[in-house]
């Protein structure tokens, strides 16, 4: 009955969780092979958000933190510059804020190839 109960409240933890303001899209979106590294970091949720913290760690290399000061007000979408050149893999860790309260994490993966002959 314990674990009954355990794994209810789990279950209604994760449903609340997920119901605040789940990402919709990224651009590049997770998984994502490119040609050439993007100039921009694309993300949109359900609803708004503020970012608090994004970084873009590629393969091998320290983590990147991107200047989020021009993104401080709650917004549904964000256009992120990537000023510093991205080859490999590259991982986006974001974390953000909904209006209520809400504190969120993802992560991003994508990777950036040499184009071919």
């Amino acid at each position: 009955m314990r674990y009954l109960a355990l794994a209810l409240a789990l279950s209604l933890t994760a449903a609340a969780a997920s119901a605040h303001s789940p990402m919709n899209a990224s651009t590049p979106a997770s998984g994502a092979v490119l040609t050439a590294a993007p100039e921009t970091i694309d993300m949109s949720f359900k609803h708004p958000v503020r970012l608090t913290k994004v970084t873009l760690t590629p393969a091998g290399a320290k983590a990147i933190e991107v200047d989020l000061s021009a993104s401080k007000a709650f917004a549904e979408s964000f256009s992120l510059p990537v000023s510093d050149p991205l080859s490999g893999a590259v991982a986006i860790e974001w974390r953000a804020i909904a209006q209520d309260g809400h504190a969120m994490k993802g992560v991003i993966s994508f990777t950036v190839e040499k184009p071919r002959p």
